[in-house]
């Protein structure tokens, strides 16, 4: 019972002042502040999803470390000996390899008409002139005859795009550009890790079949990173 007047505290305070031992957070103090408990632990951050948190902590999307080791690893994969370059978007890789062929004004570069609005801007962008040819009707690909039935006296570098992972048309497009002496890029945007078979050859990868190959990494492609890139 309390007397009347009186108020009752409770807990009673304590006389001795609190003591509070100050020091820097540590990594484990991060981990388990930003991971996942499942990616926090040594082990997990190994594995892919470990790997890729890990880069979110670290803040370093652009260019360092992640990129140089990507570009190696994907230049490996393809063998491509002259290497890859990341870049910021899968449409400015088809700019900037429009833009090595020099082209000039009235030249003509040949594309599907059945492709992303991209490939036609990135031809515009480099100042030429597209040149739309029609798809299959069975599987929506522009294969070598309907690439072959555009090619003119203008005619400057074809535009080959392997949709839905589909790149079996492109091994006789790129015959037919190196017969006519007329460079082809390669729009691996939907496609990277696909394969063709080439006669006498084996099996080729998607992206090694032309003169110089693009890729998208928006992520709705085969390979997608958290934003828009390309290579």
């Amino acid at each position: 019972m309390c007397s009347p007047g009186r108020r009752r505290i409770w807990p009673a305070p304590s006389k001795a002042p609190r003591q509070c031992a100050a020091r820097w957070p540590s990594r484990q103090d991060y981990d388990r502040a930003l991971l996942p408990q499942p990616l926090a632990g040594p082990r997990q951050r190994r594995t892919p999803g470990g790997r890729f948190a890990r880069i979110l902590q670290s803040g370093h999307y652009i260019l360092g470390a992640n990129a140089r080791d990507f570009e190696q690893a994907l230049a490996h994969r393809l063998q491509r000996p002259k290497g890859v370059v990341a870049l910021n978007s899968g449409t400015d890789a088809l700019v900037l390899a429009l833009r090595l062929l020099d082209l000039q004004p009235g030249d003509e570069v040949i594309l599907p008409s059945y492709t992303f609005i991209a490939c036609f801007e990135a031809v515009v962008r480099a100042g030429a002139v597209p040149v739309l040819c029609d798809s299959q009707a069975d599987d929506f690909l522009a294969s070598e005859t309907e690439v072959s039935a555009c090619i003119g006296p203008r005619t400057r570098a074809v535009m080959a795009v392997p949709l839905f992972g589909d790149a079996s048309v492109i091994p006789s497009i790129a015959e037919d550009c190196r017969h006519r002496g007329i460079p082809l890029i390669e729009d691996v945007a939907q496609a990277l890790g696909a394969r063709a078979r080439l006669q006498g050859q084996g099996w080729r990868a998607a992206g090694t079949l032309g003169d110089v190959a693009t890729f998208s990494f928006y992520p709705t492609k085969t390979l997608g990173a958290p934003g828009d890139a390309g290579g």
